[in-house]
């Protein structure tokens, strides 16, 4: 037969009302609520049909879990020329990076947590000395995007002094 079209659906978190309203079925034939109200945690949550003169009262339950919400850590490098320049956050989630322009962490934050940026291996071949800016401080509620590391290349000086005077 064809779905049921008529009646009323009540959502619960436990014992807390979430929505009712008649049914409405999406295209799989199962009612759905939208809501932004659950907290971070586990929810036991609820459907229940109140049935009508052929179709018996039913329900059924799910247990969905909201988690915080993460975000990414990044930003960009500037002037490497060398290669092997590793980047850290938090003394790990290695990140190799091959060239100037934007990186980002794979491992993402949750708000309020700290991140610390720093360069653990630095670039060779030519050897460069590699400065984070901005590498440190706490996750809110979006992507760290301004974490900036500048690479220059290291000069040496060589000092030639002549002894003696060639006799």
């Amino acid at each position: 037969g064809s779905p049921v079209t008529t009646g009323t659906v009540t959502f619960t978190d436990g014992s807390t009302p979430l929505g009712t309203g008649p049914l409405a079925l999406n295209a799989s034939g199962q009612a759905t609520l939208t809501t932004a109200v659950l907290s971070i945690g586990s929810h036991i949550i609820t459907a229940s049909y109140n049935g009508i003169a052929f179709f018996a009262a039913s329900n059924a339950s799910l247990n969905e879990t909201i988690s915080a919400p993460s975000y990414t850590i990044g930003g960009s490098v500037t002037g490497l020329v060398g290669s092997g320049l590793v980047l850290q956050d938090n003394l790990g989630d290695n990140l190799p990076i091959n060239g100037n322009g934007s990186f980002a962490f794979s491992t993402a934050l949750a708000t309020g947590n700290p991140y610390s940026v720093t360069v653990s291996t630095p670039p060779s071949n030519p050897a460069q000395t590699c400065t984070v800016t901005n590498g440190n401080g706490t996750v809110a509620t979006a992507n760290i995007t301004t974490v900036q590391v500048t690479c220059i290349t290291v000069a040496y000086t060589l000092t030639v002094t002549e002894v003696g005077t060639g006799d």
